[in-house]
């Protein structure tokens, strides 16, 4: 493969694709899923996400923590790219046999009913394959995500019309399971058979002991993050499901859609002024300044996108939905105030990676799993779906707002958030 530059027009480019992709997909899945739930009705789209969600709580041992640390590797040493696939392949390879073997066992305890069984065992297959998307970490290092985006989008767009023509024909459920694995299986072999022929065979990839141990020394915290931020958001559904059944867990999963659709905009404002950030660091006003001017634009936008939810979700839900989910407006109503904090987490995880607080960004991530865990416990039993809706919001103001107070370094970034709550009298008082 020929080399590629690593100039702006290539970076723009890139990032382009990967806003086209996520914006595209979002959409479609935004629709399908609507169709899937009215079809399903409540208590079976229970069911679907009950299953998802025990499969993606095992898939945090898949990654490893690699994904973010791989790009970096290949990206500084292209001449090891060969040990640094091989490496992160094995690996990743071994933590998907381990969560199969895990996530298989905790199926078979919990999920009584074998229409939902063969679904969740459709979904497990995802484990095992997971470990090929190294490849998609290769063109991330070079600039050349086109080539993943359109694996992928091909495998999506013909998953989507193959749901809608399930739909339309009334099929079971367990086979919207193998719908789902089959998108990933196809875009796989897809860009795996691109590498094949424009890169290099994978059969020549090596494995280095001594990557192996440096790449698990050096990314456990991400490790630990990913699998504590995994926990966070799937394990209300599986509590919900097993304190209050699957139809609260449709309720609370159709509400939480809606709640969580925009969640990727905090990801590419961040992403955007990421190099801002990191070019003002050494004039410490300025990145202050820089800093707070987006916990502001952050905050105003979660601000208003949720006042408006909040106002319209009745009839968000009865548009969208329709009337068996109407229950859903009220979870909806609460969790999506959640977003404030989810938004200013985004530009707080870019912090804590100029200031190589790895370690307290997994503790943050631990601590809203127990406390998210724990009020779960406490609030499901009596309020069900929205008990679990109030214990997400909680646990977010708490693992993300709260804790900065906690600790010297963070506590200006929590100064910065309080003052975002504030950005409206600020704005006031400036102009009067």
């Amino acid at each position: 493969m020929k080399s590629n530059t690593f100039s702006g027009k290539n970076i723009f480019k890139n990032t382009s694709w990967l806003f086209f992709e996520k914006i595209f997909i979002m959409a479609i899945n935004f629709f399908v899923s609507l169709w899937m739930a009215r079809y399903f009705g409540p208590e079976k789209f229970g069911d679907y996400n009950y299953a998802l969600a025990i499969v993606s709580l095992f898939s945090s041992f898949v990654p490893l923590g690699l994904i973010g640390y791989l790009v970096k590797e290949l990206s500084q040493n292209p001449e090891n790219e060969r040990e640094i696939l091989g490496t992160s392949f094995l690996l990743r390879l071994l933590g998907g046999v381990l969560g199969f073997i895990i996530s298989t066992i905790v199926g078979l305890s919990f999920i009584k009913d074998d229409d939902v069984f063969i679904l969740f065992m459709f979904f497990n297959i995802m484990l095992l394959i997971q470990p090929f998307e190294v490849i998609y970490l290769f063109f991330e290092s070079k600039i050349q995500s086109k080539v993943s985006v359109m694996s992928r989008l091909i495998g999506f767009v013909i998953s989507s019309l193959i749901k809608i023509i399930l739909i339309l024909n009334n099929s079971s459920l367990e086979i919207f399971g193998l719908v789902y694995v089959s998108e990933f299986i196809f875009s796989l072999i897809l860009i795996t058979f691109y590498y094949n022929k424009k890169v290099i065979n994978i059969k020549k990839w090596n494995f280095s002991k001594d990557l192996s141990k440096k790449y698990l020394k050096s990314t456990w915290p991400l490790m630990l993050s990913s699998l504590s931020a995994i926990i966070y958001l799937k394990a209300d559904q599986i509590m919900l499901n097993s304190m209050s059944g699957s139809k609260e867990v449709g309720i609370y999963a159709a509400a939480v859609k809606l709640s969580e659709v925009w969640f990727f905009l905090p990801t590419i404002i961040t992403s955007s002024v990421f190099p801002v950030l990191i070019s003002s660091r050494e004039n410490k006003s300025e990145f202050e300044k820089v800093l707070q001017k987006n916990y502001d634009f952050l905050f105003g936008l979660a601000f208003f996108a949720a006042i408006l939810i909040t106002l319209f979700a009745d009839l968000i839900i009865k548009y969208t939905y329709g009337i068996e989910y109407q229950d859903s407006a009220l979870v909806l109503k609460i969790h999506v105030w959640g977003a404030i904090f989810v938004f200013m987490k985004a530009l707080l995880n870019r912090w804590f990676i100029i200031e190589e607080m790895l370690k307290f960004s997994a503790f943050t991530h631990v601590l809203g799993m127990v406390i998210n865990i724990i009020l779960n416990i406490l609030l499901i039993p009596k309020y069900g779906a929205i008990g679990a809706s109030i214990a997400t919001v909680i646990s977010y103001v708490f693992s993300i707002y709260l804790i900065t107070f906690l600790f010297k370094k963070t506590r200006k970034e929590g100064i910065k958030m309080t003052k975002s709550f504030f950005i409206f009298f600020r704005i006031f008082r400036n102009n009067y």
